[in-house]
């Protein structure tokens, strides 16, 4: 039986209000702000340059570091070639073709530790280039260095072979890969010494001077057209006209106008 003054019809347990639909632990909510992604880690533009080091002296190690030509008075004649691998390369005409073997091996003395300096010289260039794109600027400019300081080891030692020779010449991996050792030592090692930050300090106020300097220029050449719109030589076309002040009308009945009313004469004086 129900007892007709309890106000709870349902026996003293208060019911139960619906809940809204639980989610899943780990499912987002609706409405609920997201976080904001972390944005993608681009490599530092150190690491770019020493790509480009690497690049430039692996693809310029295969030409002609030097070449060798020689001509016997029309009889004999002798073209030969080394990379920086240590690749020979001879071709004669003539008497030149019975010793192009000789020439070869003339040549290519030495070959062996130039291929070497060449793997040396790449290796570190890649390795430095990983490092920096691991942000570890010290280590990848300190490899940076030691490539580029043995680039210019193989440069000057290949110098002082050939530059005793008469009929041999530099060739053109051998001035490629001295632009490279030009701009990848000194790089190299400011990197190392002053860091990065230093380095786009450096370009940042190079920057912002030649900004102001462009300012300052537009800035004269506005000034000197304004000048010359307003006050132009005489003589000269765009001159502006000066013109009379309107008079104002004069009033009525004023002598020696037009229209104005006659006065009477006096009488005529006999």
């Amino acid at each position: 039986m129900t007892q007709p003054n309890n106000p709870n019809p349902y026996g003293g347990q208060q019911p139960q209000q619906p809940q809204p639909n639980q989610q899943w632990a780990g499912q987002p909510q609706w409405g609920a702000p997201q976080q904001p992604r972390q944005p993608k880690s681009h490599p530092a533009w150190p690491t770019w340059f020493m790509l480009g080091f690497f690049l430039l002296s692996f693809l310029t190690s295969f030409l002609a570091v030097g070449r060798i030509k020689a001509g016997f008075e029309g009889f004999a004649s002798i073209n030969g070639s080394l990379n920086w691998w240590g690749a020979v390369s001879a071709k004669g005409t003539g008497l030149g073709a019975l010793i192009q073997d000789e020439v070869k091996d003339a040549v290519g003395g030495g070959s062996f530790l130039l291929g070497l300096s060449t793997v040396v010289v790449l290796g570190c260039y890649i390795a430095a280039t990983v490092l920096l794109f691991l942000s570890k600027e010290k280590l990848g400019a300190i490899l940076g260095v030691v490539a580029s300081g043995f680039q210019a080891l193989a440069i000057l030692i290949f110098f002082i072979r050939i530059v005793g020779e008469a009929t041999a010449s530099f060739g053109a991996g051998w001035w490629f890969w001295f632009l490279n050792v030009l701009v990848a030592l000194p790089f190299c090692i400011f990197l190392l010494v002053k860091g990065r930050g230093a380095l786009e300090q450096q370009y940042s106020k190079a920057k912002h001077s030649m900004q102001e300097a462009q300012q300052r220029k537009a800035a004269q050449n506005f000034q000197q057209q304004h000048q010359q719109q307003n006050f132009p030589q005489p003589g000269q076309p765009g001159q502006p006209q000066q013109f009379q002040q309107p008079q104002p009308p004069q009033q009525p009945g004023q002598p020696g106008q037009w229209g104005a009313p006659n006065q009477d004469k006096g009488p005529a004086q006999n």
